[in-house]
């Protein structure tokens, strides 16, 4: 059959703006989400684009919870009567106990200098508050003390007794002493620091710790 050239023409012309049409490039949708963000950030364009997920911010937390450090490498975790030591000012290691034969260290949540704990019921006269730990190990040589002993009762050579008290300047600190656990002298050095550690309970309370405590020559029990 032949065919009207002016009609082959029109139809030639058509289906060449058609192909032309088809292979230009689609333009950009408008709907779609921009570049994915790199970590810490977010990316543009708001929702996540096919080049990767959208960065979410970096959260920088204030870290776990810890326990006080001291500046000596002294840490405590835990409580004795729920109270966390807050921080750790000093730890003293008294050079005239109750008795002779024994090693007693102490633990404040505030400085305190050795001056401050040479007389008699220095705990009504250090600063008003201070978390005081009273580590007493019946021995003067490295090693395990345990059980510890609870007051009234003394402790025996090679036993322990602990107690926690706030200093008050107006009335009379009340202690509270550990019920189990242990303590361990791990180096003394005469006249110059203790280094150790306890594993304690007072009651349904933990506390557990390590200390480097320096010597106090005229250091004693309140």
């Amino acid at each position: 059959m032949r065919i009207n050239g002016e009609i082959l023409r029109n139809v030639i012309a058509v289906a060449l703006v058609s192909a032309a049409c088809s292979s230009s490039p689609a333009a950009p949708d408008s709907s779609g989400g921009g570049t994915g963000g790199r970590v810490g950030m977010t990316g543009s364009g708001g929702s996540p684009g096919p080049g990767g997920d959208a960065g979410q911010a970096q959260d920088v937390g204030s870290g776990g919870a810890g326990g006080a450090v001291g500046t000596n490498g002294t840490v405590l975790t835990g409580s004795a009567d729920g109270t966390p030591f807050t921080s750790v000012g000093s730890v003293l290691w008294a050079g005239m106990p109750d008795v002779a034969a024994s090693t007693v260290i102490y633990v404040f949540s505030n400085p305190i200098q050795c001056a401050d704990i040479t007389q008699a019921g220095w705990d009504t006269t250090i600063t008003n508050k201070t978390q005081i730990l009273e580590v007493k190990a019946m021995g003067t040589t490295p090693g395990v003390y345990q059980p510890i002993i609870k007051a009234p009762r003394l402790p025996a050579a090679g036993e322990a007794q602990v107690n926690y008290t706030l200093s008050l300047t107006s009335g009379t600190p009340t202690e509270s002493f550990s019920t189990s656990g242990s303590v361990t002298l791990t180096k003394l050095t005469a006249t110059t620091s203790v280094i150790g550690s306890f594993d304690l309970m007072f009651g349904a309370n933990a506390l557990k710790g390590t200390f480097q405590a320096s010597y106090c020559a005229a250091g004693r029990e309140p």
